[in-house]
């Protein structure tokens, strides 16, 4: 009876960890991969704001040189290409994987405007446990970056 009562619970268990596994193949739409928004930051100019973002890409990333891929002030732009940690949970299972990602920081007057687009592990984020994943870790980088450019700390004073 032990033997039989066993020969269940690893039946049960099998079929349990297959279902997850299945459901976090589901394929997930290619432009829920994008993450944006604009936020407006009144009575800020845009060179300020360019500055608030360029200090935010040194802070936020180890090597801000290797991750900037452009940048203008004239133009009021900053595009590079960075790595994140996302835990990604399988169900059953849940492992760190870097993520390289893209990031655009738009500035003007008054607003700026960030992008977090072309998340790839290897091959380019397809599953819905990705998307819920990378989701969570685009919001919490989208937080930063709002904190980091609409309250950027006082500014030394002589």
């Amino acid at each position: 009876m032990v033997n039989f009562m066993r020969s269940i619970m690893v039946l049960l268990v099998v079929v349990v960890t297959g279902c997850a596994q299945m459901q976090s193949q589901i394929p997930a739409n290619e432009a829920a991969f994008r993450f944006s928004g604009t936020v407006p930051v009144p009575g800020v100019s845009k060179s300020e704001l360019y500055n608030r973002a360029m200090v935010y890409m040194a802070k936020a990333y180890v090597s801000a040189g290797d991750v900037i891929q452009y940048s203008s002030i004239e133009h009021g732009r900053i595009v590079g290409r960075a790595i994140a940690s996302v835990v990604i949970s399988d169900g059953i299972i849940s492992m760190p994987r870097d993520y390289s990602h893209s990031i655009d920081i738009e500035v003007v007057d008054g607003k700026f405007r960030y992008t977090y687009d072309d998340f790839q592990w290897g091959l380019r984020a397809k599953t819905i446990n990705e998307l819920v994943a990378l989701s969570a870790k685009a919001s919490e980088m989208s937080v930063a970056l709002k904190n980091a450019m609409v309250n950027p700390p006082p500014a030394l004073v002589p």
